[in-house]
Order: structure tokens, then C-alpha cells, then sequence
């Protein structure tokens, strides 16, 4: 349905006058509601109680404030206004706790579909009306009397109703309105002073909506945490999709005004989010939108202040250009890291000094590189307990083990990379699938270095044929496809690269 259609919320008025008067159901009033004043089912469930946006939300609330049983959800005037007015449609745990606000089911939420056969009893089509009955006549959206003659109820309150601005009117009808009459050169006529109250009132809802309570800033600080422990056998896309969601709700309370210590929790929880965001996004192979995030990230950073959270969000974003063919970019980013991370050790400086290890590794520069991983080991030693969990978070001893097989790999210290990758697969839990087989190809890589092409090539074929394609992603493949370029020229014929070409392009076509 279009908004235009919409009647205005006084005709919602006098058919809950008609229901308490004739005895109704509350079904059949909120189904009055849809049909006659063209709106959705969810907002004709809200109207049909009487209540603004600002009531259901408090009441939406105040249920997992009386019931300690109840997950707290996040719920703003923004969000259900537009589930009320669009096809988009909120997360199963979401409907059913409105389902439990207005006592009724997903399908009378227009939420679902109800397909059963059977009646309930409850005549959803036709309702006495003052002494006759009418018909609800779903499309036409208007009343027809048994008389056959119809009835806009719209146009029962008369010009003063057509006239009137709700609450919750839309903005640009607002503009609209105000400027048609500020051109027409009135003065201060009720309907002018009318619409500038609505707009005033509708920023002392801004100013007096709820902050976020201490329960729901534990919740999403909690949520970040659970976000931060990684991939967890979920595929990448089915991750993005979660920490996208729950970054929407976070932008939405930040949408409100909250104290500034709330604020600066929501903000740090924000840019969180939108860091692992920017990390899927890389995983994914997509450049620009991981840059985009890790810059919404850092903005969101800036308002908490946390320096190690920054220098953490520019560590990880250094990955990009790392891991898709911009070494001096990374190295950059790398060194800014470090800079913002100070001097006392944090995971987020071990990390930098990593990702700058591997940066010189591919610009050639060996000894740099070994000295930018010794930094890094150093500050992983002097790290409390706390920063070495293994999270996107923190830096522990498999992340670690991680960089330096990387590293030493790139600048050929076989040796030391066949321990670093021992311990990094002994460290490995079975659901870092990407992390093991990016593990697994510089194994692959350190033999084919060694002069055992052939182990090599069918060692890293193995790798991909056994990852599951969800798991194929294109930082895997760019790192596989590596392992081919790396291969001196004389050896570009060998039987094993020919094979290992045909794995790798079919691991591409099906990725």
C-alpha cells in the first residue's frame, strides 16, 4: 500500500469508539483498521490500541523489565515505523516478542502467513455497525453498508480532521505543508501553528526517548564480545548478515540521545562491529567496502577515545592491502598502528608489528621483516592474559604463529616457518577452516622453496579440494594462486603446477 492512502489516525479514533460501543473483537477492530485506513496489519494491531510509537516501544520494553525470563531486544520509534510502513521484516525473535505485546499471532502482525483450514471462530470479514453491517472489503479499502452505499470514514471529522498533523506524519508532507503555506504569505493561522507544534513535540520525543538501559549496554557489549571470537563454523555470509543486523540495532539506539558514558559504550560497541564487518568483507575479497567499514569503524572509535581500539581497527585494516597485492600500503597502515598503540604492550601493537613483519617480507626486505616479527613476539610475551584470547580482539599464541608462518615464508627461512606452522595447526580449533588451510598452502609454499615441487603442488591441491566451497574464499584463493607465481619459469610446465592450475581453476569457478 502507498503512505498517500493512508487515512488520517482520528478515523483509527472513531472506529475504536465503533468497537467499544458495538462490542467488538479486538481482531475485527484492528482488521477494520487495515482495511478501511489503508495501512498494515502491525500498525492497524498498534492504532487499534491507541497507541503512539513512543507507547509501543515503552510497552515493548517494559516486558523484559517485568520478566526477567525475557531477553532484553532493542527496539526504537525508527525501526517499528519502518516495519509499519515497508515489506522489511524483523528477526524471528524480534516477531515473536511483538506478538506477545499486542496478544496475537504472526499472521495478524501481517508478519507470516497463516495457512491453517480450520475456523477459529473469529469472523474476521463482517461486524455489526450501529444498528446495521458492513462488509470489509479488503482491496477497496472502505466500508459498504448493507444499504450498498459507501462510506469514506475518513471524511466523517470533516475538514479539521483532513487538516490535522499527527505525530507521526511523514517529514517531507511536513516540509511540504509548511512551505505551501509560508509561499502563500498566511500568517499565523491555527493550521500553520499546528504543524510548527507537531514539529516541536516531535523533538521532545527525540530529547525524552529512554536511553539505553545498563541490562541492554551488557547485552550488545556481550554481543561484540560473541561476534569478536570469530567464524565459529558459521560461513562468512552467514556472519556478515548477524553482525550486520546487530550493527543496525546499535546505530539505531545511537540515534536517540544517551548519556555520554552510554553513548561512549554504544559508540565502542559500533565500532567494533563494524571492524569485524570490514574483516568478513576482507575475507569475502571485497576491497572497497571492507575499506569503507574499517572508516565508519574508526569514526565510531573516535568518540570513546579508546587509542588501543584504533590502533587495533588500523592493524586489521592493514590486512587488506597485505593479503591482496599493496605491501607499501600495508606497511603504512602498519606503522600508524604502531604509533597510535604506544609503547605499552596491547594487541593491538603485537599485531601491528606483525602485519609489518609481513608487509617487508613481500617488499624483500628479509631482515626488517625478522626484526618487525622479533618486536612482535617480544610484546606477545609481556601481554596479561586478558589480550592473548583468542579473538579478533586479542592476540594470542595461534595468531601469532599464524604471522610468522606468513612471514618466514616469504623470506624463506623454511626451517623456522615448518615450526611456526606446527604450532599454529597444533593451536588450531577445527572451526578456523580459512586460518588452517592459508596454514597448509605456505607449508606448501616452504616445500616447493625446498626443491619438493611435486609434494607441493599435491599437498596445496589437497588443501582446496577439501575446503568447502563456502570456505573458498578469495583471500584463500589469492593466497593459493601465490603459490603459482612464486614457481620459477623453468618449472612452469612441471606435471604438478600444470595440475595444480586445473584445481585451482576449478576451486575459482565454483567459489
Amino acid at each position: 500500500m502507498r503512505r498517500g492512502e493512508e487515512h488520517r489516525p482520528a478515523c483509527a479514533a472513531r472506529w475504536r469508539e465503533q468497537a467499544e460501543r458495538d462490542g467488538w473483537t479486538q481482531w475485527q477492530l484492528v482488521h477494520a483498521i487495515h482495511t478501511c485506513c489503508g495501512v498494515s496489519l502491525l500498525k492497524a494491531q498498534r492504532l487499534a490500541r491507541g497507541w503512539k510509537l513512543a507507547d509501543a516501544v515503552r510497552e515493548f520494553h517494559a516486558l523484559a523489565e517485568c520478566d526477567p525470563g525475557l531477553e532484553p531486544l532493542n527496539l526504537t520509534e525508527n525501526q517499528l515505523n519502518h516495519w509499519e510502513n515497508s515489506d522489511d521484516r524483523p528477526r524471528a525473535r524480534t516477531i515473536d516478542r511483538l506478538c506477545l505485546l499486542y496478544r496475537t499471532r504472526p499472521d495478524r502482525l501481517g508478519l507470516a502467513n497463516d495457512y491453517s483450514e480450520e475456523s477459529d471462530g473469529d469472523d474476521t470479514r463482517t461486524v455489526p455497525a450501529t444498528g446495521s453491517s458492513f462488509v470489509l472489503v479488503r482491496d477497496t479499502r472502505r466500508l459498504q453498508l448493507e444499504s450498498g452505499s459507501d462510506v469514506q470514514p475518513d471524511a466523517l471529522a470533516g475538514d479539521d480532521a483532513r487538516r490535522s498533523l499527527d505525530h507521526e506524519e511523514d517529514d517531507v508532507q511536513r516540509r511540504q505543508l509548511l512551505r505551501g503555506i509560508l509561499t502563500a504569505g498566511v500568517g499565523l493561522s491555527p493550521q500553520i501553528l499546528e504543524a510548527i507544534a507537531g514539529i516541536r513535540m516531535r523533538m521532545e520525543d527525540t530529547l525524552n526517548a529512554p536511553s539505553a538501559s545498563p541490562t541492554a549496554l551488557d547485552h550488545w557489549e556481550l554481543m561484540a564480545e560473541r561476534h569478536g571470537c570469530g567464524y565459529q563454523g558459521l560461513t562468512p555470509l552467514q556472519m556478515l548478515s548477524d553482525v550486520v543486523l546487530d550493527f543496525a540495532e546499535v546505530q539505531q539506539m545511537l540515534s536517540h540521545r544517551q548519556p555520554v558514558e552510554h553513548r561512549k559504550r554504544l559508540c565502542h560497541v559500533a565500532a567494533q562491529l563494524a571492524g569485524i564487518t570490514a574483516i568478513i568483507l576482507h575475507d569475502l575479497g571485497d576491497h572497497r567496502e571492507a575499506h569503507a567499514w574499517f572508516r565508519t569503524a574508526r569514526l565510531a572509535a573516535e568518540e570513546p577515545g579508546d587509542r588501543v581500539l584504533r590502533a587495533w581497527l588500523v592493524a586489521r585494516e592493514a590486512m587488506v592491502p597485505l593479503n591482496f597485492g599493496a605491501p607499501q600500503a600495508a606497511l603504512k597502515m602498519a606503522t600508524q598502528a604502531r604509533a597510535l598503540a604506544g609503547a605499552t604492550p596491547s594487541a593491538a601493537l603485537a599485531l601491528a608489528c606483525a602485519v609489518e613483519s609481513r608487509a617487508r617480507a613481500l617488499l624483500g626486505q628479509k631482515s626488517e621483516a625478522k626484526a618487525a616479527l622479533r618486536r612482535a613476539e617480544t610484546v606477545f610475551t609481556q601481554l596479561p592474559d586478558s589480550a592473548r584470547v583468542d579473538n579478533w580482539y586479542g592476540y594470542p599464541e595461534r595468531k601469532h604463529f599464524v604471522h610468522a608462518s606468513h612471514a618466514l615464508t616469504l623470506v624463506g627461512a623454511t626451517r623456522e616457518a615448518y615450526s611456526a606452522q606446527d604450532n599454529a595447526l597444533r593451536l588450531a580449533s577445527p572451526t578456523t577452516r580459512m586460518s588452517t588451510a592459508l596454514i597448509r598452502i605456505d607449508r606448501a609454499s616452504c616445500m616447493v622453496k625446498t626443491g619438493h615441487l611435486t609434494e607441493g603442488f599435491q599437498s596445496a591441491g589437497q588443501v582446496l579440494l577439501g575446503l568447502p566451497q563456502e570456505f573458498r574464499t578469495p583471500l584463500v584463493l589469492s593466497r593459493a594462486r601465490g603459490l603459482v607465481n612464486a614457481v620459477p619459469e623453468r618449472d612452469r610446465n612441471h606435471r604438478a603446477v600444470r595440475e595444480y592450475r586445473d584445481i585451482l581453476a576449478l576451486g575459482t569457478q565454483l567459489a
